[in-house]
């Protein structure tokens, strides 16, 4: 269940891509960093994520970026901090819905429980909050509440849901 997990976080940089930054040097930083990041060269996305931190404290996307290649690098606690300074500059779904992973992978459910709710009261219909909130009650031995989250995320189509409730709810 840790790699479906996985999948959830780190697909959100192909989706989540709108640069609002109208500064073009913070734009190519964090192109160079996307790049680096897909082809799986963590250390190098990292520089380029840290330099676009650099020259602007305020970017969102940045800090987005760069806890997401955290994250990669199994350093928690700076993605933690990077979603942190992303959710003060503007709250988004997949800034909690990421916060509440690194906490599931952690242990903390119920700390990751928190996250998907504050996703959920930005976006009722964001399906990966759902899902990852039914994954955090499946950790928890709450097998009813974890079936009614994958049953409300297999319901919109999100293929992980659907294996996971054929394979443990009735």
């Amino acid at each position: 269940m840790r790699y479906l997990i996985f999948l959830i976080l780190f697909s959100t940089l192909l989706v989540h891509k709108p640069l609002i930054s109208q500064n073009p040097e913070l734009i190519s930083l964090i192109d160079r960093g996307d790049a680096f990041y897909k082809h799986r060269l963590i250390d190098s996305a990292l520089y380029y994520f840290n330099l676009a931190v650099e020259i602007d404290s305020t970017s969102e996307e940045a800090y987005f970026r760069r806890a997401l290649a955290r994250s990669k690098n199994n350093d928690n606690e700076g993605a933690r901090a990077d979603y942190q300074n992303a959710i003060r500059i503007n709250p988004k779904p997949v800034y909690y819905n990421n916060m509440g992973i690194i906490l599931t992978l952690e242990e903390c459910h119920e700390e990751a429980l928190l996250e998907y709710d504050k996703a959920l009261a930005l976006d009722s219909n964001y399906v990966q909050a759902i899902f990852n909130k039914g994954i955090s009650y499946h950790h928890m031995g709450m097998q009813e509440e974890a079936c009614k989250f994958i049953g409300k995320a297999k319901e919109q189509s999100f293929q992980p849901a659907e294996q996971y409730y054929q394979q443990y709810c009735p």
